[in-house]
This record gives structure tokens, sequence and C-alpha cells, in this order.
């Protein structure tokens, strides 16, 4: 179960647009893909810390409120846009990016709709993109930020995963 961003969160920039029938796919994609975001980031042991430490899906911890919300980056100009944006825009990336192509029996299919024009799966995946490109410069300062605050468990994994824009 996603700990720090839930289906509802998906609204306005990241609206995703998900039919009863899909919720359990998209519930699915955002519960493993948080996981490894947050994996990634901090390293299984202070992962399962700050989980612990999440009530109604913010941390209590004042440390980790440091990363968790929006911050700037000294006197650069430079701002992350805080975790649970962070989580939002690279998971709705991974599920709108990817969901415009399906396979069936019969071979991989597009979606089509009779009332609007569907983007072809080139079209769908860059505007994804251009989504998850914003959010991983924010992504990437929340890493810093855990190495700053000596928070990572360097016994668990030797350095978190930076994200390249595509």
């Amino acid at each position: 179960m996603s700990q720090v961003i839930q289906i509802s969160d998906f609204k306005g920039k990241y609206y995703v647009a998900v039919s009863d029938s899909a919720t359990e796919k998209f519930q699915n994609v955002l519960d493993q893909q948080e996981e490894l975001y947050l994996t990634n980031l901090m390293g299984i042991a202070l992962r399962d810390l700050f989980i612990a430490d999440l009530t109604n899906g913010v941390p209590t911890n004042t440390e980790y409120l440091k990363f968790f919300n929006p911050f700037q980056k000294d006197n650069s100009g430079e701002s992350s846009k805080g975790l649970k944006e962070t989580l939002l825009g690279l998971v709705y990336n991974d599920f709108v990016g990817g969901d415009s192509l399906k396979h069936s029996l019969t071979g991989v299919i597009k979606s089509t709709n009779e009332n609007s024009e569907v983007l072809t799966p080139m079209e769908a995946k860059r505007f994804a993109e251009s989504r998850r490109n914003g959010i991983v410069d924010s992504y990437n300062m929340i890493g810093d930020k855990i190495k700053e605050l000596e928070l990572y468990d360097y016994s668990d994994k030797i350095e978190y995963t930076f994200l390249d824009v595509i």
C-alpha cells in the first residue's frame, strides 16, 4: 500500500482519469513505484524508518520534514517541490506514459476513443516525460538533502540513484 501518495492526490497538473476497472491497476503501479523511488532515495533501512514515522502520509520527524516539504537549495535559487509532489510527478509519468498501449491475445493494441483524439503512443510518452523532466531536479535535490542531513544508511546502499532527464 502506498504510504505518501494516494490516488486521490492525482489532481490538477497530475490528474489521472481512472475508471473503476482501472483503479486496481493504477493502485498497483502507485504502490510499486512509490516503494521503488523511496528505496532508491533512502535505502531500505531509512525508507522503513521514514514510513514508520508517517502520520496520514506526512512525517512527524523534523529531519524528514526538511526534504518532505518544498525547500530552496542554499542561495542558488534552485528549489525542490518536496517529496510528495516529486513522487506524484514520477508516478504520473510511469502510469500515463505507459498506458496508451496494451498487450492482448492478438498482439499490441492502442486505446481509442470515439469522442476525442487519442495521442499516438510516442505523443503520450512525450507528454508524460515533459511532466517527469520537470520533477527530476527536485528528486535529485531530495537525494542530496538526505545525504547532507546524514540520514542515508550507507551500509544499505552506496549511493542513491540519480534520475536523468529524458
